[in-house]
């Protein structure tokens, strides 16, 4: 439980958490250069829970999201460049892309999708169930070394305005620029939203990987008690049913020892 009584989840201990002393130093694209030392927050709560998801998920490299508009375009043409997205005419349809979406991996599918609350009772009625620790060891296997070759982006995110009160940060990681580009439109992102929370271990943690896009190792997972959100393989949001919490993009849960971590992918609402 962190200290302002929140459930989070932790790693189980054979992942690496964050060393003592160690300098916590990522990648930020910035006009398409990359800064290897800039450092957006010094929140023990978070660097400890990105490198723990950075051990289990084992990506060739790390990228923070400060929000910048210069880091968004370098992005998207990045996407233009590996021809996952194409740009749109833009004189007709300013703004817009098409973004070339894997053919089984559209929508949501309900009967991939769980609230894993501690009583079946508290899933509600029409809901899928299943006993988090359960759900968490099906899901931790499919995480570890799922972002090899491949560069896990930290999302750290604000669901309402900034300074509000009411309003919610988390953090999310995954290893597609899709899931970056698309939480810049449903909520405030980048170092606004770290400066919100400060010092504070009260965040909604998030995971989404691609993973391989098997639709039999599809999941979309809300752990209610913990604020963690899991969705692995789809590029959707949905809205965690009975939270207060948004998240974002799918994640996956990988099985987490309640304590100190993570949210998986979990709601947004795209």
């Amino acid at each position: 439980m962190g200290d302002d009584g929140v459930f989070l989840w932790r790693l189980a201990a054979d992942t690496v958490a964050g060393t003592p002393g160690k300098t916590h130093s990522y990648e930020i694209l910035h006009e398409g250069k990359v800064n290897q030392m800039a450092e957006l927050t010094q929140n023990k709560q978070v660097l400890n829970w990105v490198e723990e998801v950075r051990a289990l998920c084992k990506p060739d490299k790390v990228v923070w999201i400060d929000g910048s508009i210069e880091q968004l375009t370098a992005l998207k043409n990045e996407a233009f460049a590996s021809g996952e997205m194409t740009e749109l005419n833009q004189e007709k349809l300013p703004g817009c892309m098409w973004h070339h979406t894997a053919k089984n991996d559209v929508a949501r599918v309900e009967n991939r999708t769980f609230i894993c609350a501690k009583t079946r009772e508290d899933a509600g009625p029409t809901n899928n169930w299943m006993d988090p620790d359960e759900m968490k060891a099906k899901l931790r296997p499919l995480y570890d070394g799922a972002m090899a070759g491949r560069t896990m982006y930290v999302i750290p995110y604000c669901m309402g305005p900034i300074g509000s009160p009411f309003s919610k940060v988390g953090l999310e990681t995954t290893d597609s620029i899709y899931v970056v580009l698309n939480m810049d439109i449903m909520a405030r992102i980048g170092q606004p939203a770290l400066d919100q929370l400060g010092d504070s271990n009260d965040f909604v943690r998030g995971m989404h990987a691609k993973a391989n896009i098997d639709e039999e190792n599809r999941y979309i997972v809300q752990f209610p008690e913990e604020r963690h959100l899991e969705r692995e393989q789809r590029l959707r949001r949905q809205r965690a049913a009975g939270q207060k919490v948004l998240c974002a993009a799918h994640c996956q849960l990988p099985g987490l020892e309640r304590g100190l971590d993570g949210r998986a992918h979990a709601d947004s609402g795209h």
